[in-house]
């Protein structure tokens, strides 16, 4: 169905209906193509109002299947902007320790595969590291409690 209200077969007084309600009265009840009174009740099949209510559930049961396939794209999407922030980050940490390099120059010492920081003022020496970035962290840590 195309609409959200199932075809009015028929129109019938509010007082039949009442009196049908209550088997008080089997009267005939006199049903007309349109309203005649500003209360009459609007009659319809019952095989279009089922017909209109299982049209909603296969609607409602794509509506449904969509927001789950939906869902997990969204989740993939959120999964890369975590990604994305987490590479914006360690960007982030490697402009600080090239600006740190940069305002120190001569700091940044090798030694057989082992790195470390040394201050030529001080002539202190920090402790010694695997990478240039665990060097550079522990010196920017030192200077920069």
């Amino acid at each position: 169905m195309t609409t959200n209200n199932p075809p009015i077969a028929a129109w019938a007084p509010s007082t039949a209906l009442a009196k049908l309600e209550s088997r008080h009265n089997n009267a005939p009840c006199v049903l007309t193509d349109g309203p005649a009174e500003f209360n009459d009740v609007a009659l319809v099949r019952l095989a279009d109002y089922e017909a209109l209510q299982a049209a909603c559930e296969e609607e409602l049961f794509q509506v449904r299947q969509d927001r789950d396939a939906h869902f997990g794209e969204l989740m993939r999407a959120l999964e890369q902007v975590d990604a994305l922030q987490a590479e914006c980050e360690r960007l982030r940490k490697d402009a600080e320790r090239l600006d740190f390099i940069a305002q120190h120059p001569g700091w940044l010492r090798s030694h057989k595969g082992r790195w470390g920081c040394v201050s030529p003022f001080t002539n202190y020496s920090y402790p010694v590291f695997k990478t240039p970035r665990d060097a550079i962290d522990a010196a920017m840590e030192e200077r920069n409690p």
